[in-house]
């Protein structure tokens, strides 16, 4: 952009929707056809539009997109429905709360379970509407941030009936450290996922990150969950060269001043 285009403003951020498909299509194309590419557009797409990201990638293919909370989920919802885009999962991270049920299936939203009072709560629902709703399962296999513990998963593990009344889309974990390439955490999580979802047969598994997502294929599973490397930046110390920028901040310079030492 050209100051003289600027106009009024002094600072002006430019996002190339271009370039987020760019790297979207080149995590994508990281994985076989068996995996899903989905796309981070929490915090209003990390602060550069969720609505103008989600549409520039639901045009370009994809076809799952996780908020981090319901507000977020809707005002999406509405706005890829109004382009015609009803075919997108929309994902709620923080999963569902009481007083949030009937908006995530009026919306079409699903919630990614954390503990067993959300499974409960959406169970019963589930029940309520004489159907097998859809959720993912988010399983925390050592990131301590959100997820079923490991006394929680053991519970499950042992009364894995408590699944029937819901469609579990995925079960899912969060990578602690997979922008650090030979960081031994990686391994023991991978590890550690694979001998859980041995208890979950037949439900699709989804555990890297943008980081994960680069790190090698055996982290891919059936989905991954690019965020950051989305809007190009570089996980770390992960040799990356192919992401594409993305932003670009352009500013006047208002004053150059002169201080004495």
């Amino acid at each position: 952009m050209q100051l003289s285009m600027m106009g009024h403003r002094d600072s002006c951020l430019t996002v190339d929707l271009g370039a987020i498909i760019a790297n979207w299509r080149y995590i994508d194309s990281l994985s076989t056809a068996a995996t899903n590419t989905a796309a981070m557009v929490k915090a209003d797409g990390y602060g550069l539009g969720a609505k103008n990201v989600a549409e520039a990638l639901a045009n370009s293919g994809c076809k799952e997109f996780f908020v981090a909370n319901l507000s977020e989920a809707i005002a999406l919802r509405q706005h890829l429905d109004d382009l015609g885009q009803t075919q997108p999962r929309i994902m709620t991270l923080h999963g569902c709360h009481a007083n949030q049920l009937d908006d995530h299936l009026a919306f079409r939203i699903t919630p990614v379970l954390n503990d067993l009072d959300q499974l409960s709560r959406w169970c019963a629902f589930s029940q309520q509407k004489s159907d097998k709703l859809p959720a993912l399962l988010h399983i925390d296999t050592g990131m301590t941030r959100l997820g079923f513990d490991s006394e929680q998963i053991d519970w499950l593990i042992e009364n894995k009936s408590a699944l029937n009344g819901v469609n579990c889309r995925y079960v899912m974990s969060h990578l602690v450290s997979a922008e650090i390439a030979n960081d031994q955490t990686n391994a023991r999580q991978l590890d550690a996922f694979n001998e859980l979802r041995q208890w979950f047969v037949g439900i699709p598994a989804s555990l890297a990150n943008s980081a994960g997502s680069l790190l090698s294929p055996d982290y891919h599973f059936q989905m991954t969950r690019p965020g950051i490397a989305l809007y190009g930046a570089h996980p770390a110390d992960l040799p990356i060269d192919t992401l594409t920028r993305v932003v670009t901040w352009q500013a006047r310079i208002v004053q150059l001043r002169h201080a004495n030492a």
